[in-house]
């Protein structure tokens, strides 16, 4: 009995002595993981208000490696335990901690370089929340400060509750006091994780959900969500600067993706050696919307996706064939009637090293876009497609070299207007172009498959002072029979018109500048033959200098002369100059040069005249000089008539509202005159027998010689010319030679004359050619 009542001394002895020792057993609990984690000069004090709690009225702990300060500040802390487990297994049961302060301050004003290797198994979930000394930990306010010299100033206020099984945060974060968004996070003891941000009482800007496994390797699985509603308002309470802000407004959309990063078991941190040991796959989808800060631009949407990998520290992104660019012109650029739309035709790559990203390629691209009809003031340009390919890029030397193609151009006219043509001709385009930053280049090629037609050109803008240069250059064309292709698209096309011979050039520059256009050009036609019916042209040639100004004034000036014309009045030598002008009012004006050509063996002259659209009149002098009488008489056709002289004089030419008019143009033979003889047919005789006074004059004309010869000449509108002729002379073979005076009034439709010759010369050679 006394051994009995000794062991129960003993016993109660013990459990008293345990109780007793309880506090500074949890103490010790609490000192040893403080120390275990590097803190130093705890100091707290330990009341014991329970047999199974322990409170710490204040907590204060520091720690500093190399540049680095760790400062914790806490208290109330209610420590709950089990004797049994705090004496068995060294843990406690619960931590509650109402408010904590932790500061991490960085002295050095850049990152220390890494060191070492990271073992990354301890750091697993599972592990780190074992390492945790106490079943549950809650903090009711965690306040988290973040600095580094130099860098922004981060703050994390929120609540966290941790058990052996899970962690549970939610927190404000704020950036140089500046609060961004909530932050909600949870994790597992089977590494499985969620953590999102958001913006008070707004859907999630950001989410990522993710898992960590160890079998068969170490390995990180993501796939984060990225709001991009919720991206430029977030943005926004950052306070960056203008250049820092995302070039869009009104965005929407989302990014989404997801994938696995392998990791090695112990991370190798010197160098950036650990970017040799990551390796990663994944897909991602972007679906986006905006509307572009630039004025150009009123709306953008890309949908996007493609591939993403990480192997040997060389970043990877494949652009997936298709994905798509879409943009909508603002109404800047009215010339656009709908959304381009981009398109790639095959992956597209980039590589960067981890370690220089600034090292950035990406590869070869094939795109296609496609573009709405361009309005080029009465005219729309129309394409099916457009192609563009561009070469490899370095982002350190940021030149794009590329081809943009399209095999079906066409022009279209505006559906108010009355068609030029039949149908417009398709154009073939194709170019070579090489962009920096400072400077682009291209030299284009433009087609008229149908026309033969080819036109070299080169184009560059010029960043510094925003400058487009273009310059270009037609391959000389043949003009033989390009009448036959004409007449496939110009309706009014004569039939009769047939291009024997000849040559077009065309060359010009265009500079663009500060919202104006400045262009130039010169073209000319060489040795052109050509008949249209019974008209004919040899020797032709023409060339000008056009010219397009600041303020849009057009203004051509050139010149034209032929070797001959044959109207059925025969015109040879012919020289004119003339000057267009167009003013942006529309009211164009032309100026005739002083023009001259040689006609019936003399010279003929006309002085310059102006014309205006508006008024729809000019006002010139035709000059003739040393015209022969024997011409002049072949116009009339009268059979037996002829003569031989030479005449000069003037006939002023009135033009309104599309009528011509000829007033007293006057007509003289020169000194000492000439001879006309007429011998008549039968018909005319048999007339001349029956009307005595037309016997006379028939007479006298049979050998008539005539010092003077005048001839008045008025044109009317109609076409009706009439000739008021005075000659005075003598025949010597009649009435012994005594003078003789004719005064003849010749009335001619002069159009009508000019078709009755080419009829009479195409009837002539049609029976030649019938019986050659």
């Amino acid at each position: 009995m006394r051994r009995l009542l000794i062991g129960c001394l003993v016993l109660l002895l013990a459990v008293t002595l345990g109780y007793a020792l309880l506090p500074y057993a949890a103490r010790q609990l609490v000192e040893l993981w403080l120390t275990e984690q590097g803190f130093q000069q705890a100091r707290f004090s330990i009341s014991h208000p329970a047999w199974n709690e322990l409170r710490i009225k204040h907590l204060q702990l520091s720690r500093q490696r190399d540049e680095r300060r760790l400062a914790v500040d806490a208290g109330p802390i209610l420590i709950r335990y089990q004797p049994l487990q705090l004496l068995l297994e060294r843990r406690l049961s619960e931590i509650q901690i109402p408010r904590a302060r932790l500061e991490l301050h960085s002295l050095a004003e850049r990152s220390q370089p890494l060191q070492g290797e990271l073992a990354l198994l301890p750091l697993l979930p599972g592990e780190l929340i074992g390492r945790l000394p106490a079943e549950r930990l809650q903090i009711g306010q965690l306040d988290l400060h973040f600095s580094q010299a130099g860098q922004p100033y981060w703050r994390i206020t929120g609540a966290f509750d941790l058990t052996r099984d899970e962690l549970i945060g939610h927190s404000l974060v704020s950036r140089d006091d500046q609060p961004l968004g909530w932050s909600d996070f949870y994790l597992n003891r089977q590494s499985e994780f969620h953590w999102q941000l958001r913006r008070p009482d707004q859907p999630p800007l950001l989410q990522l959900n993710g898992r960590i496994t160890t079998a068969p390797s170490f390995q990180l699985e993501l796939a984060p969500i990225l709001n991009l509603a919720e991206l430029s308002p977030w943005l926004a309470t950052l306070q960056r600067s203008e250049t820092d802000t995302i070039p869009l407004t009104e965005l929407n959309g989302s990014l989404t993706a997801s994938g696995v990063v392998k990791l090695p078991e112990r991370l190798q941190l010197a160098e950036n050696q650990w970017q040799q040991q990551l390796t990663a796959n994944g897909h991602f989808e972007i679906k986006l919307q905006g509307r572009p800060t630039a004025t150009e631009i009123e709306r953008l949407k890309l949908n996007a996706s493609g591939q993403l990998t990480l192997d040997a520290g060389q970043f990877g992104a494949s652009l997936a064939t298709d994905s798509q660019l879409q943009l909508t012109p603002s109404a800047a650029l009215s010339q656009l009637g709908g959304p381009l739309l981009l398109t790639s035709r095959q992956p597209i790559e980039l590589q960067a090293p981890l370690s220089q990203p600034d090292q950035a390629r990406v590869g070869e691209a094939r795109l296609q876009l496609q573009l709405p009809p361009i309005k080029l003031d009465q005219i729309s340009l129309a394409a099916s497609d457009w192609q563009l390919a561009t070469e490899p890029l370095q982002l350190t030397q940021p030149r794009l070299h590329g081809r943009l193609s399209s095999e079906r151009l066409q022009l279209l006219p505006a559906a108010s207007q009355k068609p030029l043509l039949k149908q417009w001709p398709e154009l073939h385009f194709s170019s070579h172009f090489n962009a920096s930053p400072e400077h682009a280049e291209q030299q284009y090629q433009l087609k008229v498959p149908a026309l033969a037609l080819q036109l070299d050109g080169k184009a560059g803008w010029h960043t510094a002072d925003q400058r487009l240069d273009l310059s270009w250059q037609l391959q000389p064309r043949a003009l033989k029979g390009i009448e036959k292709q004409l007449a496939n698209y110009l309706p009014t096309l004569p039939a009769e018109l047939s291009i024997q011979a000849g040559t077009l050039n065309h060359r010009g520059q265009a500079r663009w500048q500060a919202g104006t256009l400045n262009a130039s050009s010169r073209q000319n036609v060489e040795r052109l033959q050509a008949r249209w019916d019974k008209m004919e042209l040899q020797q032709g040639h023409w060339q000008s200098r056009s010219r397009l100004t600041a303020k849009g004034s057009l203004i051509d000036q050139g010149r034209f002369n032929a070797r001959r014309l044959d109207i059925g009045l025969p015109l040879t030598e012919l020289r004119t100059g003339y000057r267009f002008y167009r003013p942006p009012s529309g009211n164009w004006q032309l100026e005739l040069q002083p023009s001259e050509l040689q006609l019936l063996g003399g010279r003929a002259s006309l002085a310059a005249l102006n014309y205006t659209r508006r008024d729809d009149s000019f006002h010139s002098t035709l000059t003739l000089d040393q015209l022969q009488l024997a011409g002049l008489l072949a116009l009339e056709q009268q059979p037996g008539l002829t003569g031989q002289g030479v005449l000069s004089g003037t006939v002023p030419i009135d033009y309104q509202q599309g009528k011509f008019r000829v007033s007293d143009g006057q007509i003289r033979s020169h000194p000492p005159g000439g001879w006309i003889r007429f011998q008549p047919d039968q018909r005319v005789a048999a007339l001349a027998a029956s009307q005595p006074s037309l016997g006379l004059a028939l007479q006298a004309l049979e050998n008539f010689q005539y010092q003077q010869l005048e001839v008045g000449i008025n044109y009317q509108p109609d076409g009706t010319t009439l000739l008021n002729t005075r000659l005075s002379g003598h025949n010597p073979d009649w009435n012994a030679g005594q003078p003789v005076n004719f005064n003849l009034n010749i009335e001619e439709n002069l159009p009508q004359l000019i078709k009755t010759l080419q009829i009479t010369d195409r009837l002539t050679k049609s029976i030649e050619k019938r019986y050659r």
